[in-house]
């Protein structure tokens, strides 16, 4: 991408339209004080009070903005409501706009919301998303990251030096010692799941995959960072509670993040009426508090309570509960550890949740990559079999992979902006120099669905990932975001994938129950939603 700097235009102050509004204001209240109509007077002057903030809002948006030479809807430019529209009114949408707004103004460089560009160029997601200080000149824009109401947690921080000190505390968690002894766990979930799934799916009933994916995936990481399940896996009828909570939880986002005090208002009302308008934030909520508050007293029943955690014993959330002079961790209260626990909770098991929706979707509609997935694990009889299961040589079959990165390419669990403050010196991109405080997102759809770096981008093609051409694709395929900021869970989130994946079609044939179109549809609410839940029939149990 070229770099220059363009010339600021002569601007024209347009004093004509907002002296024109006070003036008829003006009027107005003079004629109510000559009839001595005093409500009338204080409506007509916040009226007009209010249509000249927003014209104001507009000029000052559209015409004297420093970003107004960059391409894209004028409205867009001139006021968020345009993004509350496809975030709000048409339930989180506004990412797939993108894409055709990048078309349509034939530029890289588009302008989404006032002060929000956003980039659809690969080599400028690399250095938005650079690995060390230079990826955090780039800090996490507030306004969005706060906005799902759990700001203490490590996902939200904005801070860089904050965000280093919890992500140090948190990495002992993570290492490779860690992530292995948690393999038994992962496992002997995935065999459990998979003999509830036979269980409910026996003669022929339609079996919904999409809530079974998902408690695994719970209960999984509930049990690594807290040391016990949420009881998600044995959960039962066609709304189970877990699952239906995880729905809701993050629709408060896109609306929350145009009117940040309604959080606000949320937490001034009395329990029982903020339960009603979210009430997968008080689930969620109330279940962090219970696996934090149970793994304290634990704790303190084992004689625990001043031991930091060590790798490959006890469980993840350890990390965060004792102070860390050296990395400089100081834990937060107990409603910031609440608040770190939702994040577990959520980022850990809806981001991989989605993912196997996604795989077992795409390879059911999709012969030739079920039959070759099946060949491979049928060859695979020392890694997999009835009684035994080698996580790490799974994790590593090439078809199986191969499905896996295709798949994270198609739905990325974030396909949004993830969006970043420009520093305060500013920056180049392209022709367009962006000062400082701009926000600025470049979304892994975005990169994705690149045609010169993906060709036939929409098209599901595992074999893109084969061989030393695959291997090279790789430093393009982000869906774990990438540099400082990146996911800790990632090799945790593969080993799920991959022993799950594996198991589910090495076990079942099955079919797709009341597939279309529509199951491929997706929303953005923070993470990817599918619109239609996935269903299977079982044709035959190995097993059984």
């Amino acid at each position: 991408m070229a770099i220059e700097t363009v010339a600021v235009a002569n601007i024209t102050y347009p004093h004509s339209v907002v002296t024109q509004a006070l003036q008829a204001a003006r009027e107005v209240v003079g004629d109510g004080f000559q009839h001595n109509r005093p409500d009338e007077i204080v409506l007509t002057v916040a009226l007009a009070g209010a249509i000249a903030a927003a014209l104001w809002a507009v000029i000052n948006n559209s015409v004297l903005s420093p970003l107004r030479g960059i391409p894209g809807p004028w409205l867009a430019g001139a006021t968020s409501w345009y993004e509350f529209y496809y975030d709000v009114i048409k339930n989180g949408t506004y990412a797939h706009q993108h894409s055709k707004m990048h078309r349509q103004y034939n530029s890289t460089v588009i302008r989404i919301s006032p002060n929000h560009v956003h980039v659809a160029d690969p080599e400028f997601f690399r250095t938005l998303f650079a690995m060390g200080t230079a990826g955090s000149r780039f800090r996490k824009a507030k306004y969005f990251y706060n906005s799902i109401g759990i700001s203490a947690a490590i996902g939200s921080h904005v801070d860089v030096e904050a965000h280093h000190h919890h992500r140090s505390a948190m990495a002992v968690g993570f290492t490779t010692k860690s992530i292995q002894a948690f393999d038994t766990t992962i496992v002997g979930y995935a065999r459990q799941i998979m003999d509830i799934i036979a269980a409910r799916g026996r003669d022929g009933t339609p079996v919904i995959l999409s809530h079974h994916a998902r408690a695994y995936t719970i209960d999984v990481i509930a049990k690594l960072s807290f040391g016990k399940h949420a009881g998600a896996m044995q959960e039962v009828g066609p709304e189970p509670p877990t699952i239906m909570a995880m729905d809701d939880f993050p629709m408060q986002f896109n609306f929350t993040k145009h009117f940040p005090s309604w959080q606000i208002i949320l937490s001034a009302l009395p329990t029982s009426v903020s339960k009603r308008i979210a009430p997968g934030m008080h689930y969620i909520s109330e279940l962090g508090t219970e696996l934090v508050s149970d793994l304290i007293n634990q704790r303190a029943k084992e004689g625990r309570s001043d031991e930091e955690y060590q790798e490959g014993k006890g469980a993840i959330f350890e990390c965060l509960l004792k102070p860390s002079p050296k990395k400089q961790y100081v834990p937060p209260d107990m409603t910031g550890l609440v608040q770190e626990a939702c994040s577990f909770l959520v980022g850990g098991s809806d981001t991989t949740g989605l993912t196997l929706q996604a795989i077992a979707l795409l390879v059911l509609r999709n012969p030739d990559t079920l039959r070759r997935l099946r060949e491979e694990l049928d060859g695979a009889s020392s890694a997999l079999g009835k009684d035994h299961f080698d996580v790490l040589e799974v994790s590593k079959l090439p078809w199986l992979t191969a499905v896996i990165r295709e798949s994270m390419r198609l739905y990325p669990a974030t396909p949004g902006p993830l969006p970043r403050e420009v520093p305060p010196d500013g920056i180049h991109v392209g022709k367009y120099f962006l000062p400082g405080g701009t926000i600025v997102s470049s979304s892994l759809l975005s990169l994705h669905y690149n045609p010169a770096i993906f060709p036939d981008p929409e098209q599901f093609k595992p074999e893109r990932w084969l061989g030393q051409a695959g291997a090279d694709l790789l430093e393009w395929w982000n869906p774990f975001s990438r540099g400082p900021r990146s996911c800790l869970g990632r090799q945790i989130a593969w080993h799920e994938l991959a022993t799950y994946i594996a198991l589910l079609f090495w076990r079942f044939d099955l079919e797709l129950h009341q597939s279309d179109e529509r199951n491929l549809e997706w929303t953005e609410h923070m993470f990817t939603k599918l619109k239609a839940p996935v269903q299977v029939k079982i044709i035959n149990d190995r097993l059984a």
